[in-house]
């Protein structure tokens, strides 16, 4: 399937309501993603940049208007859940250049995991190369650029561990 064709229907199918929706958008990353696992509930208005190179795991939960740039590798585990209006990164704008502007500079690429039975709260933002250990929690609007250990509960900008499950 022709990349163009691939990112209408993924805009066509975020507009899909109800469970119809839930299970196009299920069965089209089936086709695109690198991996997707069984039951993934993905809300409408979620835009996945790059799904080719997306892992997800069972039992997944996307909630709306997240977005989730995959171009240097995602991969959720089970039992996953993610709130509204997460962003999840994983490239970066090259700047050590400063004859050249930054937007022809290119791009750096880090894989970002998330382990199983996580909860990332509404608004975070998870920045490229970052590990979330399993069982974690990620507070509503944290940012996080380190990796959170497994377990902890993070919050905050920057996030910082505010306590154990």
């Amino acid at each position: 399937m022709n990349k163009k064709i691939k990112e209408l229907i993924a805009v066509v199918l975020e507009k899909v309501p109800l469970k119809i929706g839930y299970d196009l958008r299920e069965k089209f990353y089936k086709r695109v993603a690198k991996r997707i696992g069984n039951n993934l509930w993905m809300n409408r208005n979620v835009r996945i940049e790059c799904p080719e190179y997306l892992e997800c795991g069972d039992n997944v939960v996307i909630n709306m208007w997240t977005w989730i740039n995959a171009r240097g590798g995602v991969k959720i585990g089970n039992d996953v859940l993610i709130g509204p209006r997460v962003i999840i990164h994983s490239a970066n704008h090259r700047f050590k250049n400063r004859d050249k502007p930054i937007r022809l500079q290119g791009h750096d690429f880090k894989k970002v995991t998330i382990g199983n039975d996580v909860w990332i709260g509404a608004g975070a933002i998870i920045l490229p190369g970052v590990t979330i250990g399993d069982g974690a929690i990620v507070g509503a609007g944290a940012v996080v650029t380190k990796d959170v250990e497994p377990y902890a509960i993070v919050a905050g900008v920057p996030a910082k561990k505010i306590g154990e499950r």
